[in-house]
C-alpha cells in the first residue's frame, strides 16, 4: 500500500478558527431569537390592551344605543347615567344604568344592583374616562374618550354612539 504524504488532517489553528466562527454564528442566532421573542411579547401586550379597551367601549356604546336618553341630573364628565328600558326594577316604569371610573377600572351599575367591572382590573389600568353629551337634529349622542394602559402599552380611544330610542 502506498502511504499518502499530505494526509495530516486539520491543524489546531484551523480547528480553533472554525470553532470561533461557529460560536459567532450561534451568538448572532441567539440574539435574533431573543429579540424576536421580546417583540412578540410586546405585541401581545399591546394587542391585549387594545382588545380590552375596545370591549369596554363596545359595552358602553351598546348601552347608549339602547337607552331612552341621558339622565342629566347624575351625568358628569366622568360619569354617564342613562335612562333605559332594558333593566327595569320591579314596580317601576324605567331603569337607570351608570358608567364611571372606579379606581383604575370602568364600572357598570344597573339600578338596584352592585356595580361590576367591565375592564379586567388585573390587567388594564384605565387612567382617563370622559363622556361628552352631543345634541344634534336627529338624536342625542355621547362621545366617549378612554385612555388606558397595561404594562408599557398605552392606548387612547374615542367613540361616539347615538341614542336610537330617542
Amino acid at each position: 500500500m502506498k502511504k499518502l504524504l499530505n494526509s495530516r488532517g486539520f491543524s489546531l489553528l484551523e480547528m480553533l478558527i472554525s470553532v470561533v466562527i461557529i460560536v459567532f454564528v450561534l451568538l448572532a442566532e441567539n440574539s435574533f431569537l431573543f429579540s424576536m421573542f421580546s417583540y412578540n411579547a410586546r405585541a401581545k401586550i399591546e394587542r391585549e390592551t387594545v382588545e380590552s379597551a375596545n370591549e369596554a367601549m363596545e359595552i358602553m356604546a351598546y348601552e347608549i344605543r339602547g337607552a331612552k336618553g341621558v339622565y342629566t341630573p347624575t351625568t358628569t364628565a366622568t360619569q354617564l347615567s342613562l335612562e333605559t328600558e332594558r333593566y327595569i326594577p320591579t314596580g317601576q316604569n324605567t331603569g337607570f344604568v351608570d358608567f364611571y371610573l372606579c379606581g383604575a377600572s370602568i364600572c357598570f351599575k344597573k339600578e338596584g344592583q352592585a356595580a361590576v367591572f367591565i375592564t379586567p382590573d388585573n390587567m388594564l389600568q384605565v387612567t382617563s374616562l370622559t363622556f361628552t353629551p352631543l345634541m344634534n337634529d336627529v338624536a342625542p349622542s355621547v362621545k366617549i374618550d378612554l385612555t388606558a394602559s397595561y404594562k408599557d402599552a398605552s392606548i387612547n380611544l374615542s367613540s361616539t354612539a347615538s341614542i336610537r330610542n330617542y
